[in-house]
Order: C-alpha cells, then structure tokens, then sequence
C-alpha cells in the first residue's frame, strides 16, 4: 500500500493494485480497506472504500458514517471512483476496524450504532480513543485497529 502511494497512485488505483495482488498471492484471501486522502488547503477529504466500516464524522451537527462503499480486495471487481466530501475545521474522524464493534449475538449494524451514539466532536483525541476501548474493546476476541483526527 504504502508503495503505490509514495509511487503517486491514486486511491482507486491503489485499491486495484492491491487487489490484483491478493488474487494473484492468496487467491482464496480477502480483505477490506478504506482510504482518505485529506486535503487540508482545499478542506477536502477524498474517500475509496473496499468493503471496509465507513469513516465516521461528528461536528456540530453530531455524528455519522460517511455513505462509501466498494467490493472487497480480493475478488476481482471494479471499484467506484473516490467521494469527496467536505473536512472543515473542528470535524473529527473516526476509523476503526469491525473487531470493536462486532459482537457475537448482535449485529454489526448494532454495534456500529452504538459507537456513532458515543462520539462527540469535542472529544479530546486520546481521551475518546482510551474511552471507546474501554468500553467497546473489553474481551474481544477479534483484532482492533482505530485511527481519530480532527482537522484544526
């Protein structure tokens, strides 16, 4: 990934580079990913997702999940140009993998809800982080992975 990125690839581009990959070296592997690119003089950010939990955005209108999709990495499909979508100052961003909010018994829609309920914009970065682990990362038996940003 970081490869086609530093070679100047855009995010679409990277995304089927990956997948082309994954067929080739692990034929029966599939993956999900989702990529931003922020543009921070523009105030823009350009997401491409392959089937990978949408990006969650809380500002003052509160929080939500950004409206990106795209097939797996791995199975060979095309993939839907990049969304841009507005980054102005104080908007946070959330990204985390499905392993804090999946649990056993209880859809992954439910989980999802419960995380975009929690998050504030005004969080202070470390503090939601170690707050959504505590409360969602307890005894879990799938791996977590969480990225939080806010634009200044």
């Amino acid at each position: 990934l970081r490869a086609y990125a530093v070679e100047g690839h855009g995010l679409v581009q990277i995304l089927d580079r990956l997948d082309a990959m994954l067929q080739r070296f692990h034929p029966r592997g599939f993956t999900t990913l989702c990529l931003l690119l922020v543009d921070l003089a523009a105030g823009t950010m350009s997401v491409a997702n392959a089937g990978h939990l949408p990006p969650l955005i809380a500002d003052e209108q509160g929080a939500r999940y950004l409206s990106v999709r795209g097939p797996l990495l791995g199975v060979g499909l095309r993939r839907p140009e990049p969304t841009e979508f507005p980054f102005p100052a104080e908007t946070l961003v959330l990204l985390v993998t499905d392993g804090l909010v999946e649990r056993p018994g209880q859809s992954l829609d439910e989980g999802m809800e419960l995380l975009r309920a929690t998050v504030s914009h005004r969080q202070d970065l470390g503090e939601l982080c170690d707050e959504l682990l505590e409360r969602f990362g307890r005894d879990q038996g799938d791996d977590i992975a969480m990225l939080a940003m806010r634009r200044l």
